[in-house]
């Protein structure tokens, strides 16, 4: 056994730190104050013009990996504080009395209202359906958009159209502007196309997994409601913030932040995070992390997100980890706190056994705490018993808060082809 010694204080990580066999009995510990290992990138103060209501801040080249898309979270309170991206209508961030607005905008109606006949429903275009084709394409159409209310959301989608140069097909991407679509029992995340104000429609550029009004009325599942997020037009409530990517600038660009009352630049401490995997074990045994906080990572959905279904939004269908364990043996985890992280926050994934997370707290995380066993994509199964993971005691871990990035069948702890735990 081999001992590392963090000295107190932030420990960030360049890149994601994967450990192999050769750091088999590796003991990571913390000096007496505590360290912490972060993905993230500190905005520093000097970096900050803070005329006005925006606070804005440049983020230099290669702030995070180039030709990625720039970071969808931030902390402040020297990243403590989970801040929100700018969206419409405003999330009841802060006093929620004060809030009136629902923070949801509801649909009026999907693209394709007819499915080519009797029997033809979005549920279904088998037999008896009259025109199996026409109805095939209607379904189509509708996980790739859906038609707003005019008279309460016309104002809205016109300035985004306009603010962000895509009201005509072919016009841009909306300048990374997102719809976040409420399903049954899932979210669809897309990035808009293009907005057409004359059709009262918006146009998604990867689609739905289920077209929009499959699920319809009733409030749980679904309800039509949806928001518009990640546009510099929707900056308006304390606590928001948007990245704005320079092309000039691979990986870097802007920061603009809208302040909570009492903070200045010297006290906001900013984090963006820019890795999605802080660390990953792979063939190495006998690690131990103690007394350490691991925090600060990012998360994409569904590989290259503007091209691809980022739907199911739940901790089964999103294969990503802060950290990650797989095929290893007695990977240990005591008094460590996993916060601030984009998706799960501990995978014991195939391969492992013997591992363990005692007396320590896993809170802000995006979608679970802890998951066990392989990765099984949807209307699969794992090929060989050998992959499970077996006798893994994630211990009682503290979970103090709810996953915050997903929005559909979240999990504290998940278990899945595996054993003896």
């Amino acid at each position: 056994m081999f001992e590392q010694v963090l000295e107190a204080g932030d420990h960030v990580l360049s890149e994601t730190l994967r450990l192999g066999a050769g750091a088999t009995g590796l003991r990571v510990s913390a000096a007496t104050g505590g360290a912490r290992l972060t993905g993230g990138h500190a905005v520093p103060a000097s970096a900050w013009n803070t005329e006005g209501g925006i606070w804005r801040a440049s983020l230099p080249a290669g702030t995070w990996s180039p030709g990625s898309d720039p970071p969808r979270q931030l902390w402040t309170g020297g990243g403590r504080n989970r801040r929100t991206r700018a969206r419409h209508p405003n999330l009841w961030n802060h006093d929620v009395s004060a809030i009136e607005e629902s923070p949801y905008l509801y649909w009026s109606s999907p693209l394709a209202t007819s499915f080519g006949g009797a029997h033809c429903t979005a549920h279904s275009c088998k037999p008896p359906c009259m025109n199996v084709t026409a109805c095939e394409a209607a379904v189509r159409e509708n996980r790739y958009g859906f038609r707003y209310n005019e008279t309460t959301d016309g104002e809205l989608m016109a300035m985004l159209a306009s603010a962000n140069g895509c009201e005509t097909k072919g016009g841009g991407d909306c300048g990374g502007l997102e719809a976040v679509v409420y399903h049954g029992w899932t979210v669809s995340r897309s990035f808009v196309e293009f907005i057409f104000p004359a059709g009262h429609s918006v146009h998604l550029r990867n689609p739905a997994d289920r077209p929009i009004g499959y699920w319809t009325g009733l409030d749980s599942e679904g309800g039509q409601r949806y928001f518009v997020e990640n546009a510099e037009a929707l900056l308006d409530s304390p606590g928001e913030f948007f990245v704005k990517p320079n092309e000039a600038q691979d990986g870097g660009g802007e920061l603009l932040y809208m302040p909570v009352a009492g903070e200045t630049s010297d006290t906001v401490g900013a984090v963006l995070p820019v890795l999605q995997e802080l660390i990953v074990v792979d063939g190495a045994d006998n690690v131990s992390f103690e007394g350490v906080e691991i925090s600060h990572s990012d998360w994409t959905c569904g590989g290259q997100l503007k091209n691809e279904t980022c739907d199911d939004q739940s901790a089964e269908e999103q294969e990503g980890a802060a950290v990650r364990i797989r095929n290893a043996k007695g990977v240990r985890f005591s008094r460590v706190n996993i916060t601030h992280v984009g998706l799960q926050a501990l995978w014991f994934e195939q391969g492992v056994s013997d591992g363990s997370f005692s007396r320590g707290t896993i809170s802000d995380m995006g979608t679970g705490a802890v998951r066990v066993g392989p990765w099984v994509a949807r209307g699969s199964v794992a090929a060989s018993a050998r992959r499970h993971a077996a006798g893994n005691a994630p211990g009682g871990p503290h979970i103090p808060s709810v996953p915050r990035t997903a929005a559909a069948a979240l999990c504290g702890l998940w278990l899945i082809l595996s054993q003896l735990h």
